[in-house]
């Protein structure tokens, strides 16, 4: 089954070298630079001082299949967000409510209190 995210066209793609030491494999994965900043802190530190220009070739050790799991679960999170954020932003409403102060001297006052905006 291929991954999620293997599908999708990254505008800022980065190759990342996995080598799996336990299965003495090696797998590239090409993933979206941006989420891996976003959502792993350890490319965070890593790639925040690496200008967007500058080639760069990152390879680390660990389970293949664990780390495309997490790779997987960052493009379903990001996707997650981008169509939560949508459906918000298309039920906009406002809704304004003031305290009444019950003022007995100023009785135009209270109206105003009242007023939905």
């Amino acid at each position: 089954m291929p991954a999620m995210f293997e599908r999708a066209n990254f505008k800022d793609s980065i190759m990342i070298h996995v080598i799996d030491d336990s299965k003495n494999e090696k797998r590239d994965f090409t993933f979206s630079r941006s989420l891996l900043v976003k959502y792993m802190k350890y490319f965070d530190r890593c790639l925040k001082k690496i200008s967007d220009n500058d080639e760069i070739d990152i390879s680390i050790h660990c389970d293949a299949v664990i780390f495309e799991w997490l790779l997987n679960y960052i493009f379903a999170m990001e996707e997650y967000e981008k169509k939560h954020n949508d459906t918000n932003s298309k039920n906009n409403w406002t809704l304004k409510v003031q305290k009444c102060d019950n003022n007995a001297d100023n009785p135009s006052q209270n109206k105003i209190s009242n007023a939905i905006q």
